[in-house]
C-alpha cells in the first residue's frame, strides 16, 4: 500500500516490492515462483540470521529477480537467529 508506506516513519526500518504480475502473483507457479522465493527469504533472514537472505532484501537480490523495490532503514534491524532444527534448505 503506497500510502501506508509513506504514514511510515523515516526511522521504521520498511521494505516494499511490487512484481507486475496480477493480484495472484506466482503462487500457482513451482514453489511459488518469485513470491515463493521472497518469502523464503524473508524467513531465511529474520530467523535463521542468513546474510545471503538478507541481499535478496539489503542488496540488488530483489531488483535482480525483477521487483521494482523502495526500502529504508533495513541496516537498523536486529535480527537474531532462532536456534534449533529447521527443516528446509
Amino acid at each position: 500500500m503506497p500510502r501506508d508506506y509513506g504514514f511510515l516513519p523515516a526511522t521504521t526500518p520498511a521494505w516494499k516490492g511490487n512484481l507486475p504480475v496480477g493480484h495472484g502473483g506466482t503462487y500457482r507457479e513451482t514453489d511459488a515462483g518469485k513470491f515463493g522465493a521472497a518469502a523464503v527469504n524473508w524467513v531465511q533472514w529474520l530467523l535463521r540470521g542468513d546474510n545471503t537472505a538478507a541481499q535478496f532484501f539489503t542488496g540488488a537480490g530483489a531488483k535482480d529477480a525483477g521487483w521494482t523495490v523502495e526500502s529504508r532503514s533495513l541496516d537498523v534491524m536486529k535480527v537474531a537467529a532462532v536456534r534449533g532444527t529447521w527443516v528446509g534448505r
